[in-house]
């Protein structure tokens, strides 16, 4: 965490805590939580900690362990140390050397941490939504004058790709 950063609660080194966690301002895990993590702020789980399930934040530098799914609506820093074994949605990664992440990788615009998954609390900063986009593509069709035949770029890695011929075997 940034030295501005005021950290209001701490999981100590040892302890451990079965059952949801809920936060409402920036902390930090050193111990051991069987259960899932809702914060509306910061969390930052040390290189000792180890979160068996789902972690829901605004931010999440990681040095332990998380085994279940991150959502992240804003930064995820993964540190040479941290092992995460499950799905990732973020709007920003950043991994140093030594990382471990096993699992997908959604990135999103502006993420936001799902409402059914988040403290419910008015004085802590708003997230803003998740923008999407759809396109109607009903009324595109195909151009004829497009040659769909494969041509290479001179250079490029598929430039020594050649196009198959079928041959006709005479018997």
């Amino acid at each position: 965490m940034s030295s501005s950063t005021q950290v209001t609660a701490v999981l100590a080194h040892g302890a451990r805590i079965e059952g949801d966690l809920h936060l409402e301002h920036d902390a930090v895990i050193h111990g051991t939580v069987t259960g899932s993590v809702h914060s509306q702020a910061h969390v930052e789980i040390a290189a000792e900690a180890v979160v068996g399930g789902d972690v829901y934040a605004v931010s999440l530098t990681l040095a332990g362990q998380i085994a279940g799914r991150a959502e992240v609506a804003e930064t995820t820093r993964l540190l040479a140390s941290g092992q995460l074994q499950g799905p990732l949605e973020t709007a920003h990664l950043t991994a140093e050397e030594g990382a471990t992440f096993d699992g997908q990788l959604r990135m999103c615009q502006s993420s936001a941490v799902r409402s059914e998954n988040a403290v419910d609390t008015t004085a802590t900063k708003s997230i803003p939504p998740r923008r999407q986009r759809q396109v109607d593509l009903s009324n595109i069709t195909p151009d004829s004058s497009v040659n769909p035949t494969f041509k290479p770029i001179p250079g490029s890695v598929n430039a020594g790709i050649r196009s198959r011929r079928r041959v006709s075997q005479a018997s």
